[in-house]
């Protein structure tokens, strides 16, 4: 270890004496020695060297003397040590110089025996002073550190994630590094247009309680939830800790939590949330993962066009549905149970990306996707239907005009001039045969690889209200119950020709 000293005395006599009786401690980089000739300058010294350990000064001296300069040197609360060396020995001066906060006091001519164990016992101390110093500070680093996990990731990870992070030296540095993870985004289809129709605490604490289930199942499968958007979820498999099997643990997640919703809907005490489901988008890819921002304000995230990807198959979700990408499917392995879903162009990626309906795992215990609708196939109608296209949350004011062929309480089948493209966002708004209006809100995903004729194309519903699932029912009451007999098999449905729309696109 090696220590500064400061030598405070206009006498050229102490700089010659220090310099030979320490020249060996400097020599051997135990000791760094600077000289100044008065108080003033002593400050000036101290303001640019502050980790000075020891003072050495004289009591009379120009411009400002010793005892003015211990004054000063208190005042600063540094971590050194002064040691007073003066001629005028008598108790009245070194009182005043240990009352100022003097260390010790050596009398002039200097004993080097005396010197030699002032210095060494003044360092001692010094040493101890900074040792205690250096403890606090790495605690408050160390308590700080702590804190900040806690805050950021105690309530979106599992308490293991945190207790390794916490164990980890180097878990909280800023700056990222390049791994494989699996984003899943979770959207909850259908809220905001229930949210419109309660009372603001209604809509918090309904969100609250999706939240708790979600996170719940999150956890358990090793998930970090990084984000709360709105209704939705980004949440990270792999990241802050790496996963055996991230891919697995996310599909796993998936199906937990839509068996979860059925008991959710249920039991939420406010009506209409038995129309809410949640659309589950997951993707396996390389990402750039950790804290990004500043010493001040840092955020842990992952950054890549794979979590992006995640997020537009979400986007390609119907409400009660988990889509896989082809990465994700291949790395989770043969116990994910899926079928080939189809081909979508995702925004901002050249190719078409192949995604994959989950079914289920095949355990032990061997779990299923819940079905998404208890109907049995759609019946035939003649309704007006108005199609109006959803950009991101804005529905458009014009309409895609055309007739509802087909319908059951989870898609339409619509004959049109005009044909949205497959993966399209839409509000679909029925009318009876003199043009009026049917209630509620419905909003579906537009599929066309599903019918074969061209003008025609199927609206998954991703959410309908219970009015409009009301209206539903009401339309086919008057189906001919032949007719529905016969159309609850779809494989004996005449439609099979030029419609795969039950026999391809539903869940299990």
């Amino acid at each position: 270890m090696s220590f500064r000293l400061l030598v405070v005395d206009d006498e050229p006599d102490m700089e010659s004496l220090c310099r030979q009786k320490f020249r060996g401690a400097v020599r051997r980089g135990e000791l760094q020695i600077r000289f100044v000739s008065n108080g003033l300058q002593a400050l000036d010294a101290l303001a640019q060297e502050p980790d000075t350990d020891l003072v050495l000064t004289d009591l009379n001296m120009p411009e400002m003397d010793g005892l003015a300069l211990l004054g000063r040197i208190q005042a600063l609360r540094l971590p050194l040590r002064t040691v007073v060396v003066s001629a005028y020995g008598d108790m009245a001066h070194i009182r005043q110089a240990m009352n100022r906060g003097a260390f010790d006091f050596l009398t002039k001519p200097i004993e080097f025996a005396d010197l030699d164990a002032t210095v060494a016992k003044a360092l001692g101390v010094v040493a101890e002073v900074k040792a205690g110093i250096e403890a606090r500070r790495r605690m408050q680093v160390a308590e700080e550190r702590h804190r900040f996990v806690r805050e950021v990731f105690g309530r979106y990870v599992p308490d293991q994630v945190v207790a390794e992070l916490l164990e980890s030296p180097h878990g909280l540095r800023l700056g990222g590094q390049r791994r494989e993870i699996t984003t899943m985004m979770v959207d909850v289809r259908g809220f905001s247009a229930l949210s419109e129709q309660l009372q603001p605490e209604a809509v918090v604490d309904l969100l609250n309680r999706f939240f708790a289930v979600a996170v719940a199942c999150i956890h358990r499968h090793g998930g970090t939830v990084n984000e709360i958007l709105g209704d939705g979820l980004l949440v990270f498999f792999g990241a802050p800790v790496a996963q055996e099997n991230s891919a697995l643990a996310a599909v796993a997640a998936a199906l937990d939590l839509q068996l979860a919703m059925q008991d959710f809907r249920r039991e939420a005490p406010v009506e209409g949330a038995s129309g809410l489901a949640v659309g589950v988008g997951i993707h396996t890819a390389q990402a750039v993962v950790g804290n990004i921002g500043s010493e001040q304000r840092a955020k842990y995230t992952a950054v890549g066009s794979g979590v992006n990807l995640a997020c537009r198959i979400e986007s390609c979700t119907l409400g009660g549905q988990v889509l896989l990408s082809d990465a994700t499917l291949v790395k989770a392995g043969v116990s994910v149970c899926a079928r080939r879903w189809g081909d979508v162009h995702a925004k901002g990626f050249r190719d078409k990306v192949v995604l994959h309906e989950l079914l289920g795992l095949a355990g032990p215990p061997a779990l299923r996707m819940p079905a998404r609708s208890t109907d049995h196939g759609c019946l035939p109608c003649r309704l007006g239907a108005s199609v109006y296209p959803v950009e991101g949350a804005v529905v458009s004011e014009r309409a895609l005009q055309g007739e509802c062929i087909r319908l059951s309480e989870r898609l339409a089948i619509i004959e049109s001039r005009q044909c949205p493209a497959s993966g399209t966002s839409v509000q679909l708004v029925l009318s009876d045969a003199q043009g009026r209006r049917r209630g509620g809100v419905c909003h579906g995903k537009v599929d066309t690889d599903a019918i074969s004729c061209e003008d025609r194309f199927v609206i998954h519903f991703s959410y309908a209200d219970p009015v409009f699932l009301q209206t539903v029912e009401d339309l086919l009451r008057g189906v001919d119950e032949v007719e529905r007999r016969r159309r609850a098999d779809p494989k004996a449905c005449a439609d099979r020709l030029w419609c795969r729309a039950c026999e391809d696109r539903h869940g299990p």
